[in-house]
């Protein structure tokens, strides 16, 4: 071992093999220097460099061909532990820097490489390693003697108010950081699991750490290089207890995170902000539960997220989020991806899907969530969320794309606050595409329940959704895109189970929207009103059971649902249990609210093989109105109807220019009441075209009512035929 208060410079023109322990330590700490013309290895020993009094302490250098340290730490700081802690607190000292060059390899087996302000005002020293590649790796159930973590790190401790320092990795080729096992970090949305799960990590893992657990500022993160993987538990962090936290900027070509690998950014207690995290590279994948966030878990705000790359893949439960669990807000979430990003799977206990996040539980409010790419796919319960769990508000989600495809996968801006949730943006340049878990799922998890008002929130678990079960008000959903297809079982809604208002659903399909095995729905199920659903498009078709429909389960408004389609609308084809395709706007049997209005503009509108329009007050509400613009209008087997129970029916309102044909039963009806309920009936009023009816096939217009005053139906035709 070699010991001494001035300088240490050891240098050899061949290998370095052997080394005892160095200790450059006192008031004045000097400078530690070790080159090789070789390879420098290290095993079972310590490097330190401790300054007690103030100043700048020496930096720890090491240049070799490559380094290997084995079972080994290597630290600058700004105590001298036999001094005692009362001297260590009146020192202003700033620690050494560590600084490691090699020109091929830099490898830590079961080591830590650190430098720290320990006590009184002073800064840790800043760490810079400069190689091809940087291996920090772990050997399971090795028990290391000076400290249970391992790796690099830059800190302020707990009784020092200086800054940690800053960590430099430049390793042209690769940098790997191997964890103890896959099991050492489990993200979780909770605030103390989430925030000792942290803790956990980069106290006894493998990791690159730069914190502040005492007064001072966090250190920053840069790291740039070829290749970056984190497996089994490893870590990049920076957090602050008390003040900012540190930033986190990765450029690399490939970024590889599995097994519960996290990269994350926060600030916790009463902390300030925490730091900004920025990724840029060619190609991200996270795996196996990995993760990384920005987050902050007391009053001040988390950082934002920002990764740029061309291709992006979240599976197997793995995460990117910014999250606030506290009074600070969440911070923005931007993902521009060149050409494809996927997000699919969940964890194989199927306790957390692959998402991108933004959430808020505490007081604040979720920052907002971008994501930019020419092709994004969701599926296999994967997950695009912004969640106000707190009292915060919900953030928006704004998804600029080519293409989406959401398979069995889920986009939600749901808030159980009272602050209003999340608007859902979506601008596709070429389609989209949302396919669910097959009709009989949508029948027993939403349509069913829905019927029997046992509906809950948690049903809504794919497609796109938007909930409020408080008093904020839901967000809505605006989809705008040349082709919309929404198919097997798919699930698009808005709706509110609290006071607060149910949001608006408007999709703009330039060229065609497709409606199949599909429930588009808004509702309310108390007395804050339905949100609206408006499609605009050239072609609309809904079949298979396909339904567009606003509706109220309690004393609130069902919204009103408007179509315009520039060339046709065909609502064809029930599904095999008899479930119709349709448009509809209703007041169910258990409310007192208005069903909604119906709005068709179209050229030449279809209704064929037992679909529908109709709106309809099945409690106690009034139906709404039906009105349709068209130049030509088929009914083939099937409906156009305004009904009520006990309320007033609706009228029907049909401007055909061309033709009104009736086909095989068909019927145009408004009818209100029923026995031993009142309510008079809508009026049915035709203009403009003709009207053509085969009689032997029993198709009808009527207006009834059971106990009040029946509607009346005016035609004003160019021709009666039937």
């Amino acid at each position: 071992s070699i010991t001494a208060g001035g300088n240490i410079d050891l240098r050899s023109p061949d290998p370095i093999n052997r080394l005892g322990d160095i200790d450059s330590s006192g008031a004045q700490s000097g400078q530690i220097s070790i080159t090789s013309g070789g390879r420098i290895t290290t095993e079972d020993i310590r490097i330190a460099n401790r300054i007690s009094g103030d100043g700048v302490g020496g930096d720890i250098r090491f240049s070799a061909e490559a380094i290997e340290f084995n079972r080994t730490s290597i630290a600058s700081r700004t105590r001298d532990e036999s001094q005692g802690p009362l001297l260590g607190f009146e020192q202003a000292a700033v620690s050494g820097n560590i600084i490691v060059n090699a020109e091929t390899d830099v490898r830590l087996n079961n080591t830590n490489l650190f430098t720290s302000a320990d006590f009184g005002s002073g800064d840790a020293g800043d760490v810079v390693v400069d190689t091809q590649r940087l291996q920090i790796f772990t050997q399971p159930d090795f028990v290391f003697p000076f400290s249970s973590a391992f790796g690099i790190f830059a800190y302020g401790d707990v009784e020092s108010t200086g800054d940690g320092g800053n960590i430099d990795i430049r390793a042209s080729e690769s940098v790997e950081l191997v964890g103890i096992s896959p099991g050492d970090f489990t993200p979780s949305t909770n605030r103390v699991e989430a925030e000792a799960a942290v803790t956990e990590l980069v106290t006894t893992g493998t990791s690159i750490f730069a914190p502040a657990f005492g007064g001072g500022k966090a250190g920053t993160i840069s790291l740039n290089t070829g290749r970056l993987s984190l497996r089994d538990g490893a870590g990049l962090v920076t957090t602050a207890v008390f003040d900012q936290g540190g930033d986190i900027a990765i450029v690399a070509d490939e970024i590889d995170l599995q097994g519960f690998a996290l990269i994350t950014t926060g600030t916790g207690l009463t902390g300030e902000d925490a730091g900004n995290l920025s990724i840029q590279a060619d190609r991200v994948n996270l795996s196996r539960g990995a993760a990384i966030s920005a987050s902050s878990f007391g009053p001040g705000n988390s950082g934002n997220l920002s990764l740029t790359a061309r291709q992006l893949r979240i599976q197997d439960g793995s995460s990117i989020s910014t999250s606030a669990f506290d009074a600070g807000n969440g911070g923005e979430l931007s993902i521009r991806v060149e050409d494809s990003v996927e997000v699919t799977g969940a964890t194989s206990d199927n306790s957390f899907v692959s998402s991108i996040a933004s959430s808020s539980e505490g007081a604040g409010d979720a920052g907002p969530l971008t994501i930019t790419t020419d092709s994004l796919s969701v599926s296999d319960q994967a997950a695009i969320l912004s969640a106000a769990l707190g009292s915060g508000r919900g953030a928006d989600i704004q998804i600029d794309i080519g293409t989406l495809q959401i398979d069995n996968g889920h986009i939600d801006a749901s808030t159980t606050t009272a602050k209003a949730g999340g608007d859902i943006r979506i601008q596709a340049r070429d389609s989209v595409e949302i396919a669910g878990r097959g009709f009989d799922a949508l029948l027993q998890e939403i349509i069913e329940p829905a019927f029997n008002a046992m509906l809950d929130p948690s049903n809504f678990d794919q497609g796109i959704t938007t909930v409020t079960n408080s008093s904020g008000d839901a967000g809505s959903v605006k989809i705008t895109t040349p082709q919309f297809t929404a198919r097997d079982g798919a699930f698009i809604s808005t709706s509110t189970a609290g006071s607060g208002a149910g949001g608006n659903i408007s999709i703009i399909a330039e060229e065609d929207l497709q409606l199949e095995s599909t429930l588009l729905a808004t509702g309310t199920f108390t007395d804050a009103p339905s949100g609206d659903i408006d499609l605009q498009t050239r072609r609309l078709r809904a079949s298979g059971g396909g339904q567009a429909i606003t509706t109220t389960f309690g004393s609130g408004e069902a919204g009103n649902l408007t179509v315009r389609a520039s060339e046709s609308v065909d609502l064809i084809d029930p599904t095999e249990t008899g479930i119709a395709s349709g448009l509809l706007a209703s007041s169910f049997q258990t409310a007192a609210g208005t069903g909604g209005d119906i709005l068709v503009e179209t050229e030449d509108f279809r209704i064929l093989d037992g679909a529908t329009v109709s709106v309809s007050g099945e409690g106690t509400g009034d139906a709404g109105n039906i009105d349709v613009w068209a130049r030509s209008l088929r009914l083939d087997r099937g409906s156009i109807a305004a009904t009520s129970a006990s309320g007033e029916g609706g009228n029907i309102t049909l401007r055909v220019t061309d033709v009104l044909r009736l086909r095989n039963g068909s019927e145009i009806s408004t009818t209100a009441g029923q026995a031993g309920s009142s309510g008079n009936g809508g009026n049915i009023t035709f203009s403009d075209g003709f009207i053509i009816a085969v009689p032997a096939e029993n198709s009808d217009i009527t207006a009834n009512a059971f106990e009040g005053r029946g509607g009346n139906i005016a035609v004003e035709s160019r021709g009666l035929f039937g």
